[in-house]
C-alpha cells in the first residue's frame, strides 16, 4: 500500500494538533460529530450507522440524495431485494437516515481542514464544525478523449441513457464500454433505440456474465469486441462515427444517418477527489487509500464507496464501506468527546434543518411527511411570494392545478393567481411564473409542472425570491455588474435527470440578484410537453441552455460557470 501513496504523506502515526483551534471558543451547538461528504449509498449508510448510535450527523450533498444509482432503471443484485429502481431504494436510505435523526444540507464542499482536531468542512455557503468526517464523494463518467467527443457532447454524445435516452427513439445507438454500467445501460436504450450496437475493448463483457449474456441474447443488440471508437463526425450533430477492430488493426465506419446516431460513453468513472487537501493520500487515479477499516492518511478522516481504492464498486459494496467507516469513526469520536469534555450533541442541538436540504423523492408527492418538511421549509419565507399561471382550464391539465393548490395549501405566503392574459404565448402552455409581494416579476418562468426532479428547484426558486436568499458567488455577481444588454436564458430539462436541477437553481440565483445591473430571464421547459422546440434547437441532451434563442449550451452549470458561458463567451463572440 505504500508504494500506491503519491501525495501527501502518511500521517496515521502522527498526532491531531491541538494548537489550531481553541476548544474554548467552539460554540458547541455548531459541531458535528461527523460530517459525510456525499449523499450516495456508501454517505447514506455511514449516517443510518452514526445517527442510529445517537451522535449528531450531517450528510453534505451538491446535487441529489441518492448518487450515481439513481438514474439505474433497474437494482436485481442487492442481497434480499430481487428487483427495485435505484432512485426507490436510496430514497428509503435516507429516509431511514433522517428517522435515526441524519441531518442533510444541499451544498457543494469546496474544501477540507482536517489536520486539527476540530475539523472544518468548507462548502461554498458555510463552514461546519466536525469532530471526523467520511468521504463519500463518488466518481464522475470518464471520458474517452476521441475525435469530435468535446464538440458534440448534447449533440449525439451522451453519459447517461436515463437521461438522454428517449431523445434517440427509433435511431441507431452505439455503447461504448464492456462493464456492468455499459451493458445495463445498452439493455435499458433498447427501450428507445432501433438498434444498440455495444463497442468493447475487451474480448468479452466484465461485467457479471448472467447480465452479459442478456445482451448477447437481445435481438435489439449487436456487439463488436476488441474494438474501439475513434471518432465521431457531424454538423449539427452526430451523424457518423469511426471504430478499429483491436484485433485487426483495421478502421471500419458506421452508416451515415441524416437523422443522427446516438453515442452513450460509459467507460467507467473519475473519482470526485481533486480538490481534497494533500495530507489525503490518493493513488495514481486518484482514488482514496484507506486501510480495512476505510481509515485514510489523516485520522477522524475515512473514505466509503466508489472513491475508495477498491475491486468491486457496487452498491453493496459501498453500503457495507459506509456502515465500515462509521462504526470504526465512532471509537475516534468518542475518545473525543471525552478529552474535550464534550456534551451530548444530539440531546443539546435542536433538530433544525439547514435551508436548501435534500426534499425527499416525489412520487408520492405531498404525503404526510413530506407536507411536513416542505411546510417547515416554507416558514422560512420573509415574504409572500405569488405563483401566476397559465392553462387552460382542461381535464388534460387537471395535475398541475391539484399539484399548485395543494402546494399553496401549505403555506399562507404563497398566493395562487390565475391568468386570464395572453402574456404568455398559448404554445408555451402551461407556464408558471412567480412574482414577488407586490407583483413584480422575478425574471424566472416553469413551463410544465415542476414535479419530479424539479420540485426541489422549484422550491429553492421561491425561498430565493422570499428570502432569505443564498448569496451569489462574487465572480457571478461581478458579471451581472458589468455593462450590457439584459439576457434570455432558456433550458431544457427531463423530469428524470439528475443534472438539472443545479443548473435551474444557478439560473435561478443569476435572474433573481437584486443588485445586478443586467437582467437575467430564465424559462425553464420541461422538454417532454415541447417537441416543437426539441425539433428547433436539435436538442439531444439535457441539460440544454439556449441564450438569446441563439447559442446552445449543455450540462449541469454552478452559478458562476454559468454566467461566464452567458457573459464572457458573448463578449468573445
Amino acid at each position: 500500500m505504500d508504494q500506491m501513496r503519491i501525495q501527501g504523506k502518511d500521517t496515521r502515526g502522527s498526532h491531531i494538533r491541538e494548537s489550531d483551534m481553541d476548544e474554548g471558543d467552539l460554540n458547541e451547538r455548531d459541531l458535528y460529530d461527523v460530517v459525510v461528504v456525499g449523499g450516495g449509498p456508501a454517505g447514506l449508510s455511514a449516517a443510518i450507522y452514526m445517527a442510529r448510535a445517537k451522535y449528531r450527523v450531517l450528510v453534505v450533498e451538491k446535487e441529489e440524495v441518492g448518487g450515481q444509482i439513481r438514474i439505474t432503471d433497474s437494482v436485481v443484485n442487492y442481497p434480499g431485494i430481487e428487483r427495485i429502481d435505484g432512485k426507490a431504494l436510496t430514497g428509503a436510505m435516507a429516509r431511514q437516515a433522517r428517522r435515526f435523526g441524519a441531518e442533510f444540507a444541499s451544498q457543494e464542499v469546496v474544501d477540507l481542514e482536517c489536520n486539527t482536531r476540530i475539523k472544518r468542512v468548507i462548502t461554498r455557503g458555510r463552514v461546519y464544525d466536525t469532530l471526523g468526517v467520511i468521504l463519500a464523494l463518488g466518481a464522475s463518467p470518464r471520458k474517452l478523449n476521441f475525435a469530435g467527443e468535446e464538440k458534440f457532447q448534447g449533440r449525439g454524445v451522451a453519459y447517461c441513457a436515463t437521461c438522454d435516452g428517449e431523445f434517440f427513439t427509433d435511431r441507431t445507438v452505439y455503447v461504448v464500454g464492456g462493464g456492468y454500467a455499459a451493458v445495463e445501460e445498452g439493455l435499458f436504450l433498447t427501450r428507445y433505440a432501433r438498434r444498440v450496437i455495444m463497442i468493447v475493448r475487451e474480448e468479452d463483457f466484465t461485467c457479471a456474465r448472467t447480465l452479459g449474456d442478456q445482451a448477447k441474447a437481445h435481438p435489439k443488440i449487436e456487439i463488436h469486441f476488441h474494438t474501439e471508437i475513434t471518432k465521431v463526425t457531424g454538423e449539427t450533430f452526430v451523424t457518423g462515427a469511426s471504430f478499429r477492430d483491436n484485433l485487426t488493426g483495421k478502421g471500419w465506419e458506421s452508416p451515415r444517418e441524416k437523422a443522427g446516431i446516438g453515442i452513450f460513453v460509459f467507460a467507467g468513472y473519475v473519482p470526485a477527489s481533486d480538490w481534497l487537501p494533500s495530507e489525503i493520500d490518493r493513488n495514481l487515479q486518484g482514488y482514496l487509500v484507506t486501510d480495512q477499516n476505510r481509515a485514510t492518511s489523516v485520522p477522524g478522516v475515512y473514505g466509503a464507496g466508489d472513491v475508495c481504492v477498491k475491486g468491486l464498486r457496487q452498491v453493496v459494496t459501498a453500503v457495507a464501506d459506509g456502515a465500515v467507516a462509521a462504526t470504526s469513526l465512532e471509537l475516534y469520536v468518542e475518545q473525543l468527546h471525552h478529552r474535550l469534555h464534550l456534551p451530548d450533541l444530539v440531546r443539546l442541538v435542536s433538530r433544525e434543518k439547514e435551508d436548501g436540504q435534500d426534499l425527499p423523492d416525489t412520487d408520492a408527492l405531498f404525503d404526510r411527511e413530506l407536507k411536513s418538511r416542505v411546510s417547515e421549509l416554507l416558514k422560512r419565507m420573509e415574504q409572500p411570494v405569488i405563483i401566476k399561471i397559465w392553462s387552460e382550464r382542461t381535464d388534460s391539465e387537471r395535475e398541475l392545478f391539484t399539484f399548485f393548490d395543494e402546494l399553496a395549501g401549505l403555506s399562507d405566503q404563497l398566493v395562487l393567481e390565475y391568468a386570464a392574459t395572453k402574456e404568455v404565448d398559448a404554445e408555451l402552455w402551461p407556464a408558471i411564473r412567480l412574482l414577488d409581494s407586490k407583483g413584480n416579476d422575478s425574471g424566472f418562468c416553469f413551463h410544465g409542472i415542476p414535479t419530479g426532479e424539479e420540485f426541489t428547484s422549484f422550491l429553492l426558486a421561491i425561498c430565493q425570491l422570499a428570502g432569505p436568499a443564498k448569496e451569489l458567488p462574487k465572480e457571478a455577481r461581478r458579471l451581472l455588474q458589468d455593462r450590457g444588454e439584459d439576457v434570455s436564458v432558456q433550458i431544457f430539462v427531463s423530469l428524470t435527470c439528475t443534472m438539472c436541477p443545479q443548473t435551474v437553481r444557478s439560473a435561478v440565483m443569476l435572474a433573481m440578484e437584486k443588485e445586478s445591473k443586467r437582467k437575467v430571464r430564465v424559462d425553464v421547459f420541461d422538454l417532454s410537453r415541447f417537441p416543437q422546440l426539441k425539433e428547433k434547437y436539435q436538442i439531444r441532451s439535457v441539460p440544454c441552455i439556449v441564450v438569446d434563442e441563439k447559442r446552445v449550451l449543455f450540462g449541469r452549470k454552478e452559478p458562476e460557470e454559468l454566467a461566464r458561458e452567458i457573459f464572457l463567451t458573448e463578449k468573445s463572440a
